[in-house]
């Protein structure tokens, strides 16, 4: 049964409804809770009129007659209340009245906080909103009793106007407290005027004609015109008349009248309210414990045969749709959310490989690209790559049999769309927007997989047909493009393919990959300002956000904090940053030395100095003159000059814990979506820390050398499955974090590591790739053994060999750009890694390929930029020791062409050694 049915809301009512809960679950609604909100708790606290009545007794000595109460203000009743009986027998009198902590929170206060509103306002001086939060589980609020603590709370808050029980005054009650509220608690306006300006807000526990409803309605009207304030609703039941409900309409305020429902339950306020909250919280669409229990998990469940699955087929993907539909938009799906749709998806991935190429269940109905895209996109959302070959060729095949691009795609590929397939009545906007994203996905498994030439060719495709493609598909081709050319090592092309992706205004979080992906290539130029201008970027979205995705933009938010600090650190450590201070670090630097300095005058007063001494001068205790010659030193090598330095590394270092400190809390606040970057990144961790059997045992290994072993120790669990290692690189990519910048190891380097024994057999290309872009040379001898090398045959060894030698060869040119070892990027991490991978290559390659490695040794001997390559000694002497003693013999003539060189030092003797000294020629 639909909620509207359920609780039998007529339409009037649902429009407004409906547009609240689009709201409230886009993170765009505050609530802001009156006094008949209490109620619900005990009918003990008195109505508006009930108070003004004890209150005119106090005031007056006497019960107010019926005209009292008719043309009486409560406010002046009250200010006539404490000019007889004094304001703290007025406070007290509250206490008396308004029953507190004898009352326990309703249960209708724990469910309206268990809804997401930004923030909760409420005019109340009880305390039954803040206790009721030990009964919230989905939320965590943030009571703000003063004014002072709004800067520093984190929303969502209970931000209480009025004061709070039982000490937290004035209670705002008086003409007098109201009068002079806007300029005593400006705060308080300014954050509810803020809040009306950007939220949808629900007023709950007000008549509509009550003071303090009547007062905020004043002052925010007087600071705000109409245009300028979201939609503001009454939420109740109300008895208004015409008159009332137009002067409402007028001040934009929209009436829901609860009321209007047929059936008892609705008269109640209490229990008409609670169908309210019921109505809101069965909206969410977008629950974060997505995705939810469906029936068609287990392909063996259903009728599977060949007369009864094309039925089942339209049943799995309506309900895949569905939940498609429903996902909340995380860039990354939370690890337990991830596993269940994993445990939903594996089955049927396990399906589909058992029936490809089967006629009988993939026919020329449309249903089977359909179902291959939303199959896809789950997949994507496990971050399970499409590593089936089996899958890969079903997908091939779909793109074979519909071509949605007419002669477009027919021209640019080999096959075209079956002759008779054109002319049926197939929906071909759905089988365009499927076969893209078929396409795309397949577009990806050829680099992963090590496809080169069919990873080329669909890429001659995506310029046939780009124009089709949306903002978000564009932005995936331009980064795929720009990890083929890293996973090649193709430097020139790295370069290329970033100098033609064109950033989307649209989508700052592509802004931020795109940022990233320069940094790896050693681009570091105000890379952390640009990022800090795309997480606003993303920031100001999510505040203009009406389309419910809020989960969206709060993800992308979170993984774009981590890609700021990523940057922000390498560019900018605080003690070895060299950059002149900026105007606002003198004023901080200045600041503090007035500090510091008025301390250390101190001390030395107690003792009984007159000044403090300096190598270069003696400088006399003044404050101003001091300063001045600090700045005058701050260049000139002396120990002001390091005074200086040390000041500005302070300010520095303040400044960005002062910054982390704000990211963080701002994590903690989008923890209530379940993004959690640093959680991610730790699970990994843990799950690839440890293989495949479950004890800890002591290895002795052979060396990859013949004739060493080495001794190694390691702990082992059920976490080596292929799915689990490329679901961290999958990770990487889709969040855009390489795994080194610079000299800099980021977050996701030690999981990728780990990742890569549990791939290398399946997935060497990738394997390699991910090796070089870790940079890391400790994990070469992990993988390239002998026992894995010689599993392959000597052509693929070749080929590898072949590309290695190639990206040296290419990558040199912006080696020898690189003045220091400080600096690092691609070019310096393919020096680092690559000698020692073909050394290992060699006791496989062929007599040919040995011959253009040695090619590569002399060239690389003469080279000025030599001592960039690491373990380029093991490449020379594991290559020499791989061709027999009479081809040893041949190679004399090759060796006299290397130019032994006199310009090697302790650190590079081992790497460039003279190699006649490896040769082994028996006589």
């Amino acid at each position: 049964m639909s909620s509207a049915k359920k609780h039998q809301f007529p339409k009037s009512i649902l429009a407004h409804l409906n547009k609240i809960a689009e709201r409230l679950y886009a993170g765009r609604a505050s609530v802001l809770v009156g006094s008949g909100f209490s109620r619900n708790a005990s009918n003990n606290f008195p109505l508006w009129g009930e108070l003004g009545d004890r209150l005119y007794e106090q005031a007056h000595g006497c019960e107010p007659n019926e005209d009292a109460k008719r043309y009486s203000s409560l406010l002046r009743i009250a200010e006539e209340a404490e000019a007889t009986i004094g304001r703290p027998a007025l406070d007290d009198l509250l206490r008396k009245l308004i029953p507190d902590e004898s009352v326990e929170p309703s249960e209708l206060h724990s469910k309206l906080l268990e809804l997401p509103w930004v923030d909760v306002f409420t005019t109340n001086y009880d305390t039954l909103l803040e206790r009721a939060t030990d009964n919230v589980t989905k939320r965590k609020y943030t009571p703000v009793h003063n004014k002072l603590d709004l800067a520093s709370a984190c929303s969502p808050r209970i931000v209480k106007l009025h004061g709070s029980f039982p000490s937290q005054r004035p209670f705002i009650l008086t003409e007098e407290d109201y009068r002079t509220y806007p300029e005593k608690f400006a705060p308080f306006v300014n954050t509810v005027r803020q809040s009306f300006m950007e939220n949808t807000i629900c007023l709950i526990g007000f008549s509509g004609d009550d003071p303090n409803f009547l007062q905020w309605i004043g002052w925010l009207r007087d600071q705000l015109e109409s245009q300028n304030t979201q939609k503001i609703y009454l939420i109740g039941v109300f008895n208004l008349t015409s008159a009332r409900q137009s002067m409402l309409a007028k001040q934009n305020i929209n009436i829901v009248n609860i009321g209007l429902c047929s059936g008892e339950d609705y008269k109640d306020h209490g229990l008409a309210l609670n169908k309210v909250i019921e109505y809101l919280n069965d909206q969410n669409v977008y629950h974060l414990d997505w995705p939810h229990s469906d029936s068609m998990t287990f392909p063996e469940h259903q009728k599977m045969n060949p007369t009864d699955s094309p039925q089942e087929f339209k049943k799995l993907l309506s309900v895949w749709q569905e939940a498609r539909k429903n996902y909340p938009g995380w860039l990354i799906l939370p690890n337990a959310n991830r596993e269940t749709l994993w445990f939903q998806t594996n089955h049927w991935v396990q399906f589909f490989e058992s029936k490809e190429g089967d006629s009988n269940y993939f026919t020329d109905d449309e249903l089977d690209i359909l179902l291959m895209a939303e199959l896809l996109w789950r997949l994507d959302r496990c971050l399970v790559p499409l590593i089936s070959d089996l899958l890969a060729n079903t997908c091939e095949e779909l793109l074979k049999k519909y071509e949605p691009f007419e002669q477009k795609v027919s021209k640019a590929s080999t096959n075209g769309r079956p002759n008779n397939i054109h002319n049926r009545g197939f929906n071909w906007k759905l089988i365009q927007k499927a076969w893209l994203e078929v396409f795309l996905s397949l577009f990806r498994f050829y680099r992963e997989d090590g496809k080169l030439e069919e990873w080329e060719k669909l890429n001659a495709q995506t310029n046939v047909f780009f124009a089709f493609l949306s903002e978000e598909q564009k932005q995936f081709v331009y980064y795929e493009r720009y990890l083929f050319a890293v996973f090649t090592f193709d430097i020139k092309k790295v370069h290329e393919a970033i100098k033609s992706w064109q950033s989307a205004p649209t989508l700052p979080y592509w802004q931020s990959k795109r940022i990233m992906a320069l940094a790896e290539c050693g681009v570091l130029d105000d890379a952390d300002k640009k990022a800090k201008l795309a997480l606003a970027a993303t920031r100001k979205k999510a505040i203009s956000d009406i389309n419910g995705l809020s989960c969206l933009y709060a993800s992308h938010e979170a993984y774009q904090i981590l890609i700021y600090r990523s940057l922000r650190d390498i560019n900018h450590d605080s003690f070895r940053d060299p950059s002149p201070e900026t105007p606002e670090e003198r004023n901080q630097i200045k600041e503090l030395f007035v500090t510091q300095r008025q301390n250390s005058r101190d001390s030395v007063s107690a003792i009984g100095a007159s000044t403090i001494k300096y190598e270069h001068e003696p400088v006399a205790l003044n404050p101003e003159d001091d300063w001045e010659d600090l700045l005058a030193n701050k260049e000139k090598g002396n120990s002001r000059c390091e005074e200086w330095r040390r000041l500005l590394t302070e300010v520095r270092q303040n400044n960005k814990n002062l910054e982390n400190k704000i990211l963080r809390e701002r994590w903690d606040e989008l923890l209530d979506k379940r993004v959690d970057p640093w959680g991610e990144i730790k699970l990994f961790e843990f799950k690839l820390s440890i293989s495949v059997d479950s004890p800890s045992t002591n290895t002795i290994k052979p060396s990859f050398d013949i004739g060493r072993q080495t001794s190694s120790s390691h702990h082992n669990n059920g976490y080596g499955s292929l799915v689990k290692a490329t679901s961290i690189l999958r990770f990487s990519e889709e969040i855009g974090l390489p795994f080194a910048v610079k000299n800099w190891h980021l977050n996701t380097k030690k999981s990728a590591e780990n990742s890569l024994k549990f791939i290398q057999k399946d997935l060497p290309f990738w394997t390699i790739a991910t090796l070089v872009r870790t940079g890391e040379l400790k994990v070469v001898d992990n993988l390239f053994s002998r026992e894995f090398i010689f599993a392959f045959p000597t052509g693929e060894i070749d080929l590898l060999i072949n590309q290695c030698i190639q990206a040296l060869n290419d990558s040199a040119a912006e080696l020898s750009l690189l003045v220091d070892y400080s600096q690092s990027n691609l070019a310096s991490r393919l020096a680092k890694i690559l000698p020692e991978v073909v050394s290992r290559l060699c006791c496989k390659a062929s007599y040919n390929t040995r011959i253009e490695v040695l090619d590569f040794v002399v060239k690389t001997y003469k080279s000025s930029h030599k001592r960039r390559y690491m373990n380029f000694g093991h490449l020379v002497r594991r290559l020499i020791e791989s061709f027999t003693d009479i081809e040893q013999y041949q190679l004399i003539p090759k060796l006299l062409e290397i130019d032994f060189p006199e310009d090697i030092n302790p650190r590079t003797e081992d790497d460039f050694f003279n190699p006649f000294l490896r040769l082994n020629i028996k006589k």
